[in-house]
């Protein structure tokens, strides 16, 4: 049994490191197991609790207390005359009080929490867009510097070969062993460029771990590039409706809901009060017993009887009428009017540069597009000329430096076209999952 159980974990470990990540499973799963993501969606259920606590404060407040007290030790006042014996007290009291009205304090104030939960409901979702954010980013870097990696690598097995070639044209006497050197110094820059790009791949699958929290080596991404859509129309897109932008406007109606409790601190309390309770008193060491004067003869008056004559009842109702506070009323209301004006500032500044950075993005995506096909075309054109360059050197035509020239135009072009596609489908996923699916919502 203990061997089964140990092939199965060994089974699920190997599964799972075989994995393959799509953007989707990568952003489902850090919304799931990101740390900052649970925080945020921890303080809501708090939100949630405080809501229930403030909403419960309106019920009546019940206390019920038992007290049990001793005194040891005989006393004599030599003032009085009076003598004190060795005692014991007992008593209890039940009590209520209930606010009647509070200048609509707690009505202001479930509202303010309301607001509040909304809020950090809002940044709860803004924090999950800053992750999507992040994980594209680092995604399409990984990405494209795996492509990027492979073509290097292909471009050393070429080098390899043609210097395999040289070296048998040297020594057929085609070909100078200048060539082969310059050849040889080529496949060393590539063997070096191939370990700079594996370290830039290695820093953004680094960074993408960490926004998954799994280690790195379990993370093989899947290039699912989708196919690219054309941008429709986007004059109905309400930027308003962009989580971050929503939470600052939470904030300014927040400030409201304070100053609203603030005003209402100047407004009377009623409330009402009721208590019931009794007393017990024993002499240690005596019996419960009272002198009865009608009948000339002592009488029990134990524990229950005490209770039942010593009974008090207190019912009130009260009334506080704020007079002067030192004008602090007035001067936090004014530093509230302040803020309010602040966020409404902050407001409408992140709203313009939300607005410059989407038409930005457009701007981008257009020109993105229009730089993909341009490099899709020199590419093709580089290549043709790569292979007429290919036979002309081959043949002594034209000296190894020119052909070396070509061959970097070629890879240089290669490079370029990569470069333009991950640009252009990162600027399109950044809009298609943060822009366009989100605000076409109603």
């Amino acid at each position: 049994m203990k061997y089964l159980l140990i092939l199965f974990i060994l089974i699920k470990t190997t599964i799972y490191a075989q994995q393959e990540w799509s953007l989707e499973n990568c952003i489902n799963y850090a919304i799931q197991h990101n740390p900052n993501i649970l925080a945020q969606k921890t303080s809501l259920k708090i939100d949630s609790i405080n809501l229930q606590t403030y909403r419960l404060d309106r019920l009546p407040q019940i206390d019920f207390s038992l007290n049990q007290g001793y005194q040891l030790g005989d006393t004599y006042n030599v003032s009085t005359g009076v003598g004190q014996k060795q005692s014991s007290y007992t008593s209890f009291n039940l009590s209520a009080q209930m606010i009647l009205f509070n200048g609509f304090y707690k009505k202001y104030q479930i509202s303010h929490q309301k607001k509040m939960q909304q809020k950090d409901y809002y940044q709860y979702e803004d924090a999950k867009w800053q992750l999507k954010w992040d994980i594209i980013n680092s995604y399409f870097q990984v990405l494209y510097e795996q492509e990027n990696l492979s073509n290097i690598e292909f471009l050393i097995t070429q080098q390899k070969e043609q210097i395999k070639i040289l070296d048998k044209l040297h020594k057929q006497h085609y070909k100078p062993v200048e060539d082969i050197l310059s050849a040889q110094i080529d496949l060393k820059n590539l063997e070096l460029q191939k370990q700079q790009t594996q370290q830039q791949k290695d820093i953004y699958l680094q960074k993408l771990a960490d926004l998954l929290y799994i280690p790195p080596h379990k993370l093989k991404l899947k290039s699912d590039l989708q196919t690219l859509q054309n941008i429709t129309d986007t004059s109905n897109i309400q930027l308003d409706n962009l989580y971050h932008l929503k939470k600052l406007s939470q904030e300014i109606e927040l400030l409201e809901a304070e100053k609203q409790m603030e005003k209402s601190k100047r407004l009377p309390k009623i409330f009402f009060n009721y208590s019931f309770g009794s007393n017990y008193y024993h002499i240690l060491g005596r019996e419960d017993l009272i002198y009865n004067q009608e009948i000339g003869n002592y009488e029990p008056n134990g524990l229950w009887e005490q209770f039942n004559n010593n009974r008090i009842q207190y019912l009130g109702i009260g009334l506080n009428i704020p007079i002067f506070d030192g004008l602090k009323i007035k001067n936090n209301i004014k530093e509230l009017d302040y803020k309010k004006q602040i966020a409404q500032y902050n407001y409408q500044n992140e709203k313009q540069k939300t607005i410059g950075i989407f038409n930005q993005l457009l701007n981008e995506i257009n020109i993105a597009l229009e730089q993909y096909n341009i490099q899709k075309e020199i590419y093709k054109l580089t290549e043709k000329n790569y292979n007429i360059k290919k036979e002309k050197y081959l043949k002594n035509i034209i000296p190894y430096a020119e052909w070396q020239q070509t061959i970097n135009n070629y890879h240089q072009s290669k490079t370029k076209v990569l470069q333009a596609k991950y640009t252009l489908f990162l600027k399109q996923e950044i809009f298609d999952r943060l822009y366009l699916n989100l605000l076409s919502r109603p």
